[in-house]
């Protein structure tokens, strides 16, 4: 997911990495990442879209590269695309208000099932309609 939203973001320069943001190169599990992943985990951490709590503001220790993703973890990150930390919401629930936004942008045709593993190709396509 790091590497899908990276590329995305080079492609579509309106939000670019804050490269000030040290504590992106500071998760305790990086080294943990693919070495040919490394540098989209700090991207994707500049740009503020991983590697934080739902506050959408404070960084985690750890960024977890190598587990699943779920569909609610996909949804946050896309809503931060679009608006930021605007529909940021309190750990219990974090993913509610980031599901309903992209749902009525139309981006996700449902709310079913937000701790579903979200497969490559549905990122990509759901990335596709962020356009």
């Amino acid at each position: 997911m790091a590497k899908l939203v990276s590329i995305y973001s080079y492609n579509h320069p309106e939000k670019k990495p804050d490269h000030t943001k040290y504590q992106c190169k500071l998760y305790t599990d990086l080294d943990t990442a693919p070495e040919d992943l490394r540098d989209y985990v700090i991207t994707a951490c500049e740009l503020g879209l991983m590697g934080y709590y739902s506050d959408g503001i404070t960084y985690k220790s750890e960024f977890s590269p190598n587990e699943i993703i779920t569909k609610a973890e996909v949804v946050t990150v896309l809503s931060r695309m679009l608006r930021e930390n605007k529909y940021a919401g309190t750990e219990e629930f974090r993913y509610h208000s980031h599901i309903l936004a992209i749902y009525k942008a139309g981006i996700i045709e449902n709310q079913n099932n937000p701790f579903m593993k979200e497969t490559r190709g549905n990122v990509i396509m759901m990335m596709d309609r962020l356009k």
